[in-house]
Formats: C-alpha cells, sequence, structure tokens
C-alpha cells in the first residue's frame, strides 16, 4: 500500500524516498552532492552534504525520533519549499523505518553529530549527540525487512532510471551511485542525445523565473526540430518528477510554439519537434488516476512565455546565420 509492492520494486521506492530528502535540500540551495551505495544484501546508505537534520523540538516541527516513527502533518518537518518526491508514491521517512529490519540515521548540524538507530520502527539505539570538527551532511543507510519483502535487494533499473532523470532536470546535482558516478547533464544534453536525423540548428534552450514573488515557477525549457516527419517526443517534468501524461506545462509550450508558427495547427508545428519542459513550483496540483498529469494553471501561462523566449531566440540565431 505505501510502496506499491514486497518485491525489488517495493525496495526502490524506499531507497527513493530517502533520496527525496536530499533533492528537497537541493532545490533550496543547501545540498550539492548526494552518494548512494548499494551492498550485495541489498543494505543501502545514502550520503549528503546537506545542512542536516534539526533533532530538537523546534517552531512546531517535532523532535527527530517522532518525525522517523509518526507519520507527518504537514509535507516537510521545517515547512520548506517547494517539496518533492523522487518516489512515486511520497511515503515519507517514517514509513520506510518501519519497513526496514534496521533504520540508521547520523546526522552533522551545526558542529553536532547526532545518530539514532531503529529495527522494525522500534527504537534501538536512542538518540546520542556528541561535539565534532566535521561538515554538515547526513547518511541514512538501512536493509529492507525480509520479513515484509520478497528481495531486499532494490530494483535498481527504477532507482537508476529516476537518477538518470534528476541528472538532466538537475544538473547541479551531483549524485553518486555505488562506485560510478552519474554524469552531470542538463535538459539540452537530454535533447542532442534522443536527437534524430535531420536536425535543424542547435538546440534552442531557456530557463528563467516567472509567476510573482508568492507564487514562483521556475521553468526550463529545450525544444529540437528534424526536417525527417516523425511524431513529437516531449518530455515533460514537475519537481523533478516526469509527468507521463504530460498537463498544463506542455499545453503553455503548445500555446506559445502555435503563436509563433502564426496560428498554425499544432500538428504542422510539432512535425519533427523533440522537447523537454521542466518547472518547479509550490502546490503542485496533480491530475489523472495516476497523478501523472500537472493540472496547475498558473503553470500553462509561466511555460508559454519561457517557450516564447526560447523562439526569439532561435528566430535570432536564424538570423545571424543568414547574414
Amino acid at each position: 500500500m505505501y510502496v506499491g509492492g514486497t518485491d525489488g520494486f517495493g525496495v526502490a521506492q524506499l531507497v527513493l524516498e530517502v533520496l527525496s530528502n536530499a533533492v528537497d535540500q537541493h532545490l533550496v540551495g543547501r545540498c550539492h552532492r548526494i552518494d548512494l551505495r548499494v551492498d550485495a544484501d541489498g543494505s543501502v546508505t545514502i550520503d549528503d552534504d546537506g545542512p542536516g537534520i534539526r533533532t530538537g523540538a523546534v517552531d512546531g516541527m517535532p523532535p527527530l525520533v517522532e518525525r522517523l516513527t509518526k507519520n507527518p502533518q504537514r509535507p516537510t518537518a521545517d515547512g520548506h519549499r517547494p517539496h518533492v518526491h523522487v518516489g512515486r508514491l511520497g511515503a515519507g521517512l517514517s514509513v520506510v523505518n518501519v519497513l526496514c529490519e534496521r533504520f540508521e540515521l547520523m546526522t552533522v548540524r551545526e558542529g553536532i553529530e547526532s545518530s539514532v538507530a531503529f529495527e522494525q520502527g522500534i527504537l534501538v539505539s536512542p538518540l546520542d549527540e556528541r561535539a565534532v570538527k566535521r561538515a554538515s551532511g547526513t547518511r541514512v543507510r538501512f536493509r529492507a525487512d525480509p520479513a515484509i519483502f520478497d528481495d531486499t535487494y532494490p530494483e535498481m533499473q527504477v532507482v537508476s532510471s529516476r537518477i538518470d532523470d534528476l541528472s538532466f532536470v538537475a544538473p547541479r546535482l551531483a549524485i553518486g551511485v555505488s562506485r560510478a558516478g552519474v554524469p552531470l547533464a542538463g535538459i539540452v544534453e537530454r535533447v542532442e542525445k534522443l536527437q534524430r536525423r535531420g536536425t535543424i540548428g542547435p538546440v534552442a534552450h531557456h530557463r528563467g523565473r516567472y509567476g510573482n514573488e508568492l507564487v514562483p515557477i521556475d521553468v526550463e525549457i529545450a525544444l529540437s526540430w528534424s526536417d525527417v516527419s516523425h511524431e513529437p517526443a516531449i518530455l515533460s517534468f514537475v519537481n523533478l518528477e516526469r509527468t507521463h501524461e504530460h498537463g498544463q506545462h506542455v499545453l503553455g509550450m503548445r500555446d506559445a510554439l502555435r503563436a509563433g508558427f502564426g496560428r498554425a495547427r499544432w500538428e504542422v508545428v510539432a512535425r519533427g519537434l523533440l522537447a523537454v519542459v521542466s518547472v518547479v513550483l509550490d502546490d503542485v496540483i496533480l491530475g489523472s488516476p495516476t497523478r501523472e498529469r500537472l493540472d496547475s494553471p498558473a503553470s500553462r501561462p509561466a511555460v508559454a512565455a519561457a517557450a516564447h523566449a526560447v523562439m526569439a531566440s532561435r528566430l535570432q540565431r536564424l538570423s545571424a546565420r543568414q547574414v
């Protein structure tokens, strides 16, 4: 119910849930490196260079042990935004903890190292704190409970695919998997990687912040066309999560591209199109039974404005080449 199965897919969701916490910190500029290691027995270790975790109760935030044993009352413990779920289900650390044979957390924040351990969700090593002279960061080590899961080894194809997406939409975040790092890239590189023969000109790219101060929306878009007729290929993301059914952000791109081509039919505009659209915003509204469509209405004009900028840049480059 919480992680989608008791096989390797379910264990992969545990990995992604823990990964989400570090990615959240990256989005607000407080984490730049994540290392993920999976041992032969399925034990998973995830290290990050973030600010560390507050362990005590402060500003309505419960103490760490409570956060690891009770379902949260709000999306994030400290209320930071934007908040993302790298996994599909957004279960949280308390669910990961109770589904693990052993769950250990060690965090360094403001010169204090704190560690705690659980077995099957039950506290076995109380919170221990001591002063250290070490950089901040957090390490979580866990192993799925073999009494619950048929296979305690995570389905690495699921994990690798999600990290591959992250390497494109969060290019400034370095993620190391086992002993091999994931190469840094961006959505321009992803479009170039997927380009087919007959590509016309370089990839058109734009990144910007839209919306307003109260509801900011970060938009990044990359476009490419081929003179070989084929169906459009569009990859869309919201808060780093793939939206397989697209939604308002893709509609915004369509609005701008149709306007740029003199209100031509979408079928004409999209012929040979390869596009990646990524938005990051607060209070995401997801539609469809599988929650894979973005329904947040503010994202449509934001992406339309970004796509207009892309088209203007592309036309300038083409004009300069002709001159």
